[in-house]
């Protein structure tokens, strides 16, 4: 199992994810600017022990990942109904395609997908729609322990 091996198969299955409009660009790490849409980003919230998977030899992790896509926000009602039905397919694709590879490609022990929000979220000056998706990934027996 591999951190960095995790992180370009979620990379990878972006990507994949079967929407249309499909990402123009995914990046590792939120945008300080979002130059083309849709866009989806990713990075590493946190990471806890899962106590109750600990033993002698080894701790398990349970680490979460952000997933955040970027969609164009519009003031005129008939684009904006569009956009929430880009959005509500968008947040469907990206789910699909994680959860159609739920070890990551060996990369983890299991993964899951838990909320999805939707808001309004500016940036540097311009409005976009954002979701963003919570990602945990089980790593059992992730760290060694020594004696």
């Amino acid at each position: 199992m591999s951190r960095s091996g995790a992180l370009d198969r979620i990379d990878a299955l972006l990507v994949a994810a079967s929407m249309s409009p499909s990402f123009v660009a995914v990046s590792r790490g939120d945008p300080l600017q979002v130059p083309a849409l849709p866009w989806a980003s990713y990075f590493l919230q946190s990471q806890r022990e899962i106590e109750e998977f600990r033993t002698l030899a080894d701790a398990s992790t349970l680490s979460t990942v952000v997933i955040n896509t970027w969609h164009p926000a519009a003031l005129d009602p008939g684009v904006n109904s569009d956009v929430v039905t880009d959005v509500w397919d968008c947040i469907a694709a990206v789910r699909t395609s994680i959860m159609g590879d739920s070890d990551l490609n060996g990369n983890v022990s299991d993964l899951f997908m838990t909320t999805s929000q939707v808001s309004n979220f500016e940036l540097n000056g311009s409005w976009f729609v954002r979701t963003e998706t919570m990602l945990e990934l089980e790593i059992l027996g992730d760290t060694a322990i020594a004696k």
